[in-house]
């Protein structure tokens, strides 16, 4: 009967240790996959085309200054924060391509892109090498915190 009481509390030691140890890896493999996503970064032509981008297909109903109008949200300062950071860039993208709303996804790749650029750097990132154009490259970008 002892040998039957240390065989289980050996049992239940291992089965904490395997718990212990898989919680551990799960951490360390989600760690390791957001070290390995790289800061969003736009070139200062791109931003600076997204300037005039942005005042001919959005500031109608998001403001001039990306401050959002009646049901338009901001794209600036702690919605955008709360929104956006720490995420990754092609959650924003989505939003910004169901646009205009009178014509969702009517702009080139390039446009769409330069925009993104000129948010981006109207919330204060930084630039650097410019967004890639193709959608689906930005899901390995991050908007930093």
């Amino acid at each position: 009967m002892k040998a039957d009481i240390h065989m289980g509390e050996k049992t239940m030691a291992s089965r904490r240790q395997s718990s212990l140890l898989l919680v551990l890896m799960l951490i360390l493999t989600h760690w390791y996959s957001q070290s390995l996503a790289e800061t969003a970064s736009y070139s200062s032509a791109q931003a600076q085309a997204g300037t005039q981008d942005y005042a001919t297909y959005c500031a109608a109903c998001h403001g001039s200054e990306l401050q959002g109008i009646q049901l338009a949200p901001p794209l600036v300062g702690s919605r955008f924060d709360h929104s956006w950071r720490d995420k990754s860039l092609d959650g924003l993208s989505f939003h910004v391509r169901r646009m205009p709303v009178a014509a969702p996804g009517s702009l080139s790749d390039e446009i769409y892109t330069n925009i993104l650029a000129h948010i981006l750097k109207y919330n204060g990132l930084e630039g650097g090498e410019p967004l890639p154009v193709q959608p689906n490259a930005l899901n390995s970008l991050t908007i930093p915190g």
